[in-house]
């Protein structure tokens, strides 16, 4: 009777790949298929016709978020900054010539 020899593992994995790759490539496929015949069924939206408006004040809420975050942190990292203080003061003193010395 014959052995069944091992398939290497290089080969085996190259197979596992192009595998993935197919399934992924029929994947979006069908998906792009499906998606092109849903596009005659969208209406565009109309266009403003005064665009001189700038966009700007619909980015503030993001910047407001954005330095409330930063206020918000400012804490957090005062006490992280404490902690590793604390934590290199314990150290050994071998580990704070390291600290001292960073090479």
């Amino acid at each position: 009777p014959a052995k069944d020899v091992p398939v290497p593992l290089r080969q085996s994995m190259a197979e596992a790949g192009s595998a993935v790759a197919s399934l992924t490539a029929r994947t979006a496929e069908a998906t792009v298929g499906e998606t092109a015949s849903l596009w005659p069924l969208v209406e565009a939206p109309p266009m403003a016709e005064d665009l001189t408006q700038p966009l700007e004040p619909s980015a503030r809420p993001f910047r407001e978020a954005g330095a409330e975050l930063s206020a918000g942190l400012g804490p957090v990292a005062g006490s992280a900054r404490r902690a590793v203080g604390l934590f290199l003061r314990d150290l050994p003193s071998t580990a704070k010539g390291l600290q001292d010395n960073p090479s």
